[in-house]
């Protein structure tokens, strides 16, 4: 027992100082205001797929999040924190529901889905 303790203490101290963190050189092809949260699951608890393709044409916006409440609701997009009349990268937001936000740019109207809401 006091061997194997040996060894481990011996072990961590060799690695402690001459061990070095494997880090990721270049560019890391993760972005987070435009990739998956890999926290966020992928199917709800009845095995529908809750992220699905973007159907909307506003692919220079990215919904993160939204805070819905009836007299101020709110939504992350593009790690801002955005309100109905805000502008953001172009876009007017128009309104926010609990699963989606409306934003227009140039006259043309642009639904986004929320696809990490949770199913009730």
């Amino acid at each position: 027992m006091r061997k194997s303790i040996a060894v481990c203490a011996v072990f961590m101290t060799v690695f402690l100082i001459w061990g070095r963190p494997v880090m990721a050189t270049g560019d890391y092809p993760y972005d987070p205001a435009r990739d998956r949260d890999p926290m966020r699951p992928l199917i709800n608890e009845r095995g529908q797929f809750l992220l699905q393709e973007d159907s909307s044409e506003a692919r220079d916006v990215f919904l993160q999040g939204i805070m819905y409440s009836e007299k101020n609701s709110q939504a992350v997009i593009n790690n801002e924190l955005v309100g109905v009349g805000d502008s953001i990268s172009g876009y007017t937001v128009k309104k926010i529901d609990a699963k989606t936000v409306v934003l227009e740019k140039n006259g043309k109207v642009h639904v986004i889905k929320w696809e990490g809401a949770y199913e009730e």
